[in-house]
């Protein structure tokens, strides 16, 4: 999960997460410098997730052509 969120915020990519809530949240994966919680960057600003919240996470990849 960590390393899918790593990838996201390197390739500045979209992700949809999925929280055990039924919550989702969608917007920019962001490096987080900490070690309990993701950062993502939302149409509302930048929120804190802490990583035993997420279910699921889908990264959306731009195709360039």
């Amino acid at each position: 999960m960590k390393n899918e969120l790593h990838i996201a915020a390197g390739s500045n990519q979209v992700v949809t997460i999925k929280l055990h809530s039924d919550e989702v949240i969608n917007g920019v994966a962001e490096v987080s410098t900490d070690p309990e919680r993701a950062k993502v960057r939302t149409t509302k600003g930048p929120v804190w997730i802490p990583y035993k919240d997420i279910e699921n996470i889908h990264r959306i990849a731009q195709i360039l052509h």
